[in-house]
C-alpha cells in the first residue's frame, strides 16, 4: 500500500490591496444589508439563554452546603 501524506488545503489567494480592515467593512456591510436574517437569529438565542441557561443557577442549590439562616447566596 502507498502511504498517502496530508496536508492542509491551500488558502484561497486575497484579493490585491484586500487588508483587516476592508474584510471587516465588508462583513459590516453584508450585516447591514441581511440586518432582518440576524433579528430572526437573535430570536432563538435570546429564548436558548432564557430557557435552558438561566435556569442552571437555580439549580445550584442541589449543589451547595444550603443553611436556611444564611439564605441562598450566603451559603457554600
Amino acid at each position: 500500500m502507498k502511504s498517502q501524506s496530508v496536508t492542509a488545503a491551500p488558502k484561497p489567494p486575497k484579493e490585491k490591496g484586500m487588508e483587516r480592515g476592508q474584510d471587516r467593512t465588508m462583513v459590516l456591510r453584508h450585516i447591514r444589508q441581511c440586518w432582518q436574517l440576524y433579528v430572526m437569529l437573535l430570536i432563538p438565542v435570546i429564548i436558548t439563554i432564557i430557557y435552558k441557561y438561566i435556569p442552571m443557577y437555580g439549580i445550584q442549590i442541589a449543589f451547595r452546603d444550603y443553611k436556611a439562616s444564611k439564605g441562598y447566596l450566603g451559603s457554600e
